[in-house]
C-alpha cells in the first residue's frame, strides 16, 4: 500500500467478508483473523457503503443483510421483478435454492478421510434428471450448482449425475465442495 507516486487508493470490498484462514491461536489472538477491510475500518479508515445488490434473490440477500448491514442493503427493481426468479418445476422446493434434508447411511472414502452418502447421490440424481427433463422444452440457459461439505461425496456425485450432462448445451451441473466456516457475528 505504499507504492511511490501513489496519492490515492481506492479499495472496493467489504469488511464484513470471510476473514483471512488463520490456524495459530497466537495469530488469532494477535487479530490476524480479520480482513483487511475489518482492519482498515478499525484503524478509522472512512467508508462509504454501497447499499443497493444487483445479483442475489431477495430471499438469499435477507440473511446477510440482517445479519451483518442491519437492513441498509437494498435490492435493485431488478432483482425484485418476479421474472427474475426462475421456476422450472412447479413444487415450491424449486424456487432460487433448495436444503433437502435426505438421510442414509455415510461411508468413508479409500483413504478413511472423507465421506459419502449413496442415498443423497440417489436423491441428487433424480432431481436434476428430473430438472433436465423440465428443461429440455427450454431454449434458455439452465446452470445447477450442488454442494456438499466432503470431498468424496462430491466425486461420486460428479460422476454419477454430473457427467452425463456434460454435453449438454446450455444445461450445466457444477458440482463443488462447500466449505463449512464458523463465522462469528460481532455486533
Amino acid at each position: 500500500m505504499q507504492l511511490p507516486g501513489i496519492a490515492h487508493a481506492f479499495l472496493i470490498g467489504d469488511e464484513w467478508q470471510l476473514p483471512a484462514t488463520v490456524r495459530s491461536n497466537v495469530s488469532s489472538e494477535a487479530g490476524f483473523g480479520r480482513s483487511l477491510f475489518q482492519r482498515l475500518t478499525t484503524l478509522g479508515h472512512s467508508n462509504h457503503l454501497l447499499n443497493i445488490q444487483y445479483r442475489m434473490y431477495p430471499s438469499i440477500s435477507c440473511f446477510p443483510n440482517a445479519r451483518l448491514y442491519d437492513y441498509q442493503i437494498l435490492d435493485a427493481a431488478g432483482v425484485k421483478q418476479k421474472s427474475y426468479e426462475k421456476h422450472y418445476l412447479q413444487w415450491p422446493m424449486f424456487g432460487p435454492y433448495s436444503f433437502i434434508n435426505v438421510s442414509g447411511r455415510e461411508a468413508k472414502d479409500d483413504l478413511g478421510r472423507s465421506r459419502r452418502n449413496m442415498v443423497e447421490v440417489a436423491v441428487v440424481q433424480m432431481l436434476v434428471q428430473t430438472l433436465f427433463k423440465a428443461w429440455s422444452s427450454s431454449s434458455e440457459r439452465l446452470s445447477i450448482g450442488i454442494l456438499s461439505p466432503y470431498a468424496a461425496q462430491v466425486v461420486v456425485i460428479q460422476e454419477k449425475p454430473g457427467k452425463k450432462y456434460e454435453k449438454s448445451d446450455n444445461f450445466e451441473v457444477k458440482v463443488g465442495v462447500w466449505v463449512v466456516t464458523v463465522v462469528k457475528f460481532i455486533r
